[in-house]
């Protein structure tokens, strides 16, 4: 005769095995928020490369009483969530004044 398990065994194994599973379905939900960021930064990652790359580029004159007028280059690329821009100028006198984003 097979010896069964008792009823105190069986609830125990079950709250045991809840206990597992809740755990698991825990731990796979943090992994999937921590994915969701990641996926924000590879995109912004990817758009900021696509603005390194891109070539459609708008000319803007800033008119200026103390300095002769400065010619820039903007460049934008937009995507669903997030939109970058690029100014540099075109004349390489001023690149001594752009040369980090500290410098103004």
């Amino acid at each position: 005769m097979k010896r069964a398990f008792s009823f105190v065994e069986l609830v125990i194994s079950i709250i045991i095995l809840a206990f597992i599973f809740s755990s698991i379905s825990l731990f796979y939900t943090q992994v999937d928020k921590n994915n969701t960021t990641l996926k924000f930064f590879e995109r912004l990652y990817a758009l900021e490369a696509r603005l390194l790359m891109h070539s459609n580029d708008r000319e803007i004159f800033v008119a200026n009483d103390m300095l002769k007028p400065l010619r820039l280059k903007e460049t934008i690329v937009k995507d669903e969530i997030f939109e970058l821009k690029k100014i540099e100028p075109f004349d390489k006198a001023y690149r001594q004044y752009f040369y980090n984003e500290k410098s103004f």
